[in-house]
């Protein structure tokens, strides 16, 4: 069946995880690097410990406040780099998560594919943190919709998650697209019956689970005229 609509993941694919580093110097001077680069590596294991668990706010309402989760990461990464911190300091530095930048060359990638796509983000952000990334980046206009994990009541890669997309586009799975910089994403996406594609970045690609995406492309940018020659081809 023919691709119809694309959806993205945020942290990481649209947006710069690294744009979190100034909030963080902030607070531990030069120690940020080393912060950051503890909290990118615990950020997505916390979310998949909290499905496995059933993570609830006081054992009743599902939390997607990604401010809170990134603080709950920050001082989890501080504690095991022996650094000083207080759960005043994690969230000021958390609010970083909102007004995170684009990769470069993102704009431009988005504004070729919208061409031929309706778009939508797909991300484990609460609406609020997407809110106000879309507007701070000057994208909004770009997508149809902005669709947080809150909707299905788990994180990513719960499948209830990936159903939102075609739920969202009124679609079946077949003609819906996520679009990643995580191989685990797009591995996941397939399993839950959507279909992946990877940014790779430069990184070898390696099945996750037994899945490798349908399409792998270095950057975004590559991404349109990709699917042209796909689309062609097919004719």
């Amino acid at each position: 069946m023919t691709l119809k609509y694309l959806t993205f993941d945020a942290f990481g694919t649209l947006f710069n995880l690294e744009g979190i580093r100034p909030f963080m110097y902030e607070v531990v001077g030069a120690r940020d690097m080393e912060l950051y680069l503890r909290f990118q590596l615990r950020l997505a294991p916390y979310n998949w410990y909290a499905n496995s668990v059933q993570q609830y706010d006081g054992g009743k309402t599902y939390s997607a406040d990604i401010y809170k989760v990134g603080a709950s990461v920050i001082l989890q990464a501080a504690g095991e780099l022996g650094i000083d911190m207080n759960q005043k300091q994690a969230d000021q530095i958390s609010v970083g998560l909102g007004k995170l930048p684009l990769f470069p060359g993102i704009r431009e990638a988005l504004n070729d594919l919208r061409r031929d796509f309706p778009l939508a983000i797909l991300s484990n952000g609460s609406p609020e943190c997407l809110q106000s990334l879309v507007v701070n980046a000057g994208v909004e206009s770009q997508f149809e919709h902005v669709l947080s994990v809150k909707s299905a009541g788990f994180f990513k890669p719960d499948p209830k998650v990936y159903a939102l997309g075609p739920a969202a586009f009124k679609a079946s799975n077949a003609e819906v697209a996520l679009v990643s910089a995580n191989d685990w994403d797009t591995s996941a996406a397939q399993m839950a019956g959507i279909r992946g594609i990877w940014l790779s970045r430069k990184r070898r690609t390696v099945p996750v689970f037994g899945h490798t995406a349908e399409i792998v492309v270095n950057e975004l940018g590559d991404l349109a005229d990709a699917l042209r020659q796909r689309r062609n081809a097919a004719k």
